[in-house]
This record gives structure tokens, sequence and C-alpha cells, in this order.
């Protein structure tokens, strides 16, 4: 990047945010979750090397910018950390705990990580549970609790698990499927419900953990019988090679699904007779795009699709049934030595504050700001 655009952009930045912090972690970042108010996990690597972090946020970047000015410390800290043998595509944060479930692109197994001790600084595994139906293929997590993980790469090979013991509890076959369906991710609705996301085409399956059988294919059941508004959907289903991703709304009200072709959609848990879809300009061939919701339910950011991280306003999407960004951060494209190769990697809501976003890239660059907007 032209160093004058870099400074240009940083002047300008003044004007569109609140605060913004940049760091350099110096090797990919992989993924991420909170595990405190005050700390993350990451995980890193340069393709050789592979790491666990926990990091600390420095203290003002979690107050207002008056009580930021009094405070020196600016920079995160690495509390504990640890090297791993593969690369780790995933971290969830067990509550409660010091653990964090891993997988990596190895296979579909999950690792549990300890977070330190109270005599050590370092990241260590516990144990490695594996999938009834091992696959070379990453695992997706969805914690349902404290204790109990459903995990699996596929509609076809989910696995509920107690980590406390390490033992599986129920496999979910997925015998209603006739083909293998892998999955983009998992997200948990309650201690014994679960949404998972077909990777290829979006389908969307809820699956209770109190019954192996019970998984119900809900993108099936409301199309076979509803009505599905499509907007300017000139460029979508081109389903085989598509990879969608999904989040749901903190009141687990609301499903949001985007793929790599651009194509957004929206529906009601509750009301799945109406469904809407959305063609955009969005277009990428990376697999890791990703789509979070504030803890507000008000907006949705989306990276992955290049080097910047996009704000939406979801009253706006579901008025008017347009997705425009309402603000872009492109601090790592503007700070970075090659943006046309960069992606956006991770980004994560601050737990409750809908202000705070902290984002990830591929160059190593990490990065804390609040949107001037809100």
């Amino acid at each position: 990047m032209d160093p004058d655009l870099a400074d240009n952009w940083f002047f300008e930045s003044v004007k569109k945010y609140n605060s913004l912090y940049m760091y350099d972690l110096q090797q990919q970042v992989i993924s991420a979750d909170w595990i405190s108010e005050q700390g993350l996990c990451v995980s890193i690597s340069n393709g050789r090397k592979h790491e666990i972090l926990e990091l600390s946020l420095p203290d003002r970047i979690l107050v207002g910018e008056e009580q930021a000015a009094l405070l020196k410390d600016r920079d995160f800290r690495v509390e504990t950390g640890g090297f791993v043998e593969d690369r780790v595509t995933s971290l969830s944060h067990l509550p409660n705990t010091r653990n964090v479930v891993a997988s990596t692109d190895v296979d579909n197994s999950v690792s549990i990580l300890q977070i330190g001790g109270e005599n050590s600084d370092l990241i260590c595994k516990q144990q490695t549970i594996v999938n009834k139906t091992p696959l070379r293929e990453s695992s997706h997590v969805g914690v349902l609790s404290d204790n109990q993980v459903l995990f699996g790469s596929g509609v076809n090979d989910l696995c509920l698990t107690d980590v406390t013991i390490g033992t599986i509890i129920s496999h979910f076959t997925g015998e209603m499927c006739k083909e293998t369906l892998p999955i983009s991710c998992l997200a948990p609705l309650d201690g014994s419900t679960c949404l998972a996301c077909e990777r290829s085409r979006g389908q969307t399956y809820t699956i209770d953990t109190r019954d192996s059988k019970l998984m119900c294919d809900l993108y099936a059941s409301f199309h076979s019988n509803s009505i599905i508004t499509s907007i300017h959907s000139n460029s979508c289903h081109n389903s085989s090679e598509s990879y969608w991703t999904m989040c749901v709304s903190p009141d687990m009200k609301y499903i949001y699904q985007i793929s790599n072709k651009g194509e957004f959609r929206y529906m009601d848990i509750r009301n799945s007779k109406n469904t809407v879809t959305i063609a955009t300009k969005l277009s990428s061939t990376s697999q890791k795009i990703n789509l979070s919701c504030s803890s507000s339910g008000k907006y949705l950011a989306m990276s992955g699709f290049d080097g910047n991280i996009q704000i939406y306003n979801i009253n706006n999407i579901t008025t008017e049934n347009k997705l425009e960004a309402i603000f872009k951060h492109e601090g790592h494209m503007a700070n970075s030595s090659q943006p046309e190769t960069l992606l956006s990697t991770v980004h994560l809501w601050y737990p409750g504050q809908s202000e705070l976003v902290l984002s990830g890239a591929s160059d190593g660059s990490l990065h804390a700001w609040r949107p001037a907007f809100v």
C-alpha cells in the first residue's frame, strides 16, 4: 500500500471511528473466541508453526474515550500460549471454565485445551475426542453447555460428547440423508437444540440432542410449502459451487445466511413460510467467509470476501430488502503491503457491547474498533 494512501486513511479514520487500535501478531489469524470479559483465545499459523495464544485486552479498549485518555496501556498482553501440532481451524470456549474446544484441518476429531493453570502459563491439550465417523475434514463445534459439545464435519457425522469425561453420548447419522452433506457451522439455540448449516446449498437442519433421531431439515420444510421472495436473483442458485454460512440472532428468532457467491437470505424461525433471498455484489473464492450478529441484534458483520469487514443494519435489510453496508472497516487493507491478496479471516463482536468489534486478517494484523455511527 502506498504510504501516502495509508496516511490519508489514518487521518480519515478520525471521523469514522470512535476508537481504533491496531496490533500485529506476525502470523495469520485463523480463529478466535472470547474466554472472559477482558480476554480472548486466538489461533495463529505461518503454515509451518501453529500457536494458540491467550490475549488480554488493554483496559483503554473497554472504557470510554475520556477515560481511555488517562490509561497508558494500549497493547494486548500474551497471558498464556502454546504450540500445537496442526493448524487449528476453530476455537470455542467452554463457559465457566478455562478450557476451549479446538478443531484442526487434519480430521473431524476435536481436542480440549486447558488455558494455563495455577502454576503454568502454557496452553496444553487435555484430551482428544475422536468422531465415530472419522473423516479427513475439519469439525465444526456447537457448545451447548460447559460440559456438552456437539461436533462434526457433516450432517451425517455429528457427535454429542461430554467433555468432562471425553465420552460420546449420541451419534447423529442423518439417516434421512442419501448423500454426504458437509456443514459450515453449528449454532446452538439452547442446551438441547442446535442448528446446522449445510455448506453447498445452505440447507438448515435442526438437531435435538435429547433424541438422535430428531433431526429436521428446516430448509426443506419451509421450501415445500412456503412463499419465497427472491430479490434480483439473476446470479443465485449456482449451488453446486457455493459455500454457505449462517448465524442466529441473539433472541434465537432469526436466521441469517450468506454464500461466497453473494447470495443472502434471512428467515424467521417461528414463521418459516416466508424467507427472503437477496443477490448482492459480494463474491469470493474463499471458504472462510464469516457472518455474525451483534449482541443487541441490530447489526450484522460480514468478513472473508476481501480484506474488509462490512457492517449492516438489520432493520434496513428487513424493511428494504437491500444488503447495503452502513460501515466498512478498511484498516487491514489500508495498512497492508499486499492488499490485493489480503483476506479478513475472523471478526468478533465484544459480548454485551454492540459497538466494539475485533477483527483479524491473513497478514497477522489484529484490530479492535468502534464505528462512529453507533
